[in-house]
């Protein structure tokens, strides 16, 4: 089983110009009253690793975009629940939620 750092995101890139539109007006809006705090990740287009056995499954879920919070703000190349001990809100494009 690989270290959480070497897990990266299995995400397709986004469908078209307006679904990148939407992220970005959703992420304003998510970053903005936040702008001073460094205890929440946002992030979108990630895979969100919940447990090892999805992992081994290749069953992954990603949602369009997700928050967590209580945590630091830092550059990541996935999610992984197992190692961050915290579940990702997400919010899918389709009008699911991960």
């Amino acid at each position: 089983m690989p270290s959480a750092q070497g897990l990266l995101s299995d995400e397709p890139e986004m469908e078209h110009s307006l679904h990148a539109l939407q992220l970005l007006i959703l992420v304003s809006c998510l970053n903005r009253p936040w702008q001073d705090r460094n205890d929440y990740f946002l992030a979108w287009n990630l895979t969100v690793y919940y447990s090892r056995e999805q992992f081994k499954n290749k069953d992954l879920r990603g949602p369009d975009l997700f928050l967590v919070k209580g945590v630091e703000n830092r550059s990541l190349p996935s999610w992984v629940v197992w190692e961050d001990h915290r579940a990702a809100f997400g919010i899918n494009s389709q009008g699911g939620s991960g």
